[in-house]
């Protein structure tokens, strides 16, 4: 699969759950449960490293010694948009977010649920 749709999948996740954070593991099976086919841990790794070098993603190292994937609300407050996808209700991004874009996310859904 396609790296950067994991990382859009990612991040769509994250702008809807803020709040979430969890391991590789974890953001493969639940973050990433909805993606046909469903992504390997090396494939979700690798969509995290790239959103973390793009500034979307923070780490921190819990008590266990094992990594966990948050999002960096301080960039999502920006301006980047995300709009919804008109026919199934969903989050896109827009094609700037794998680019280095200035700014940030912006939740257009305005209360959807998908």
């Amino acid at each position: 699969m396609n790296p950067e749709a994991i990382a859009d999948a990612v991040l769509v996740y994250l702008v809807r759950h803020p709040e979430s954070q969890d391991t590789v593991e974890g953001v493969t099976e639940w973050w990433l449960r909805e993606i046909t086919p469903q992504p390997g841990v090396p494939e979700t790794e690798a969509a995290l490293e790239r959103l973390m070098q793009q500034g979307w993603v923070l780490t921190r190292t819990a008590a266990d010694g094992r990594m966990h994937y948050r999002f960096n609300a301080a960039k999502g407050r920006s301006r980047q948009k995300i709009s919804p996808a008109p026919t199934e209700g969903c989050l896109k991004l827009r094609p700037a977010i794998h680019s280095g874009i200035r700014g940030g996310i912006q939740n257009t859904s305005r209360g959807r649920r998908g």
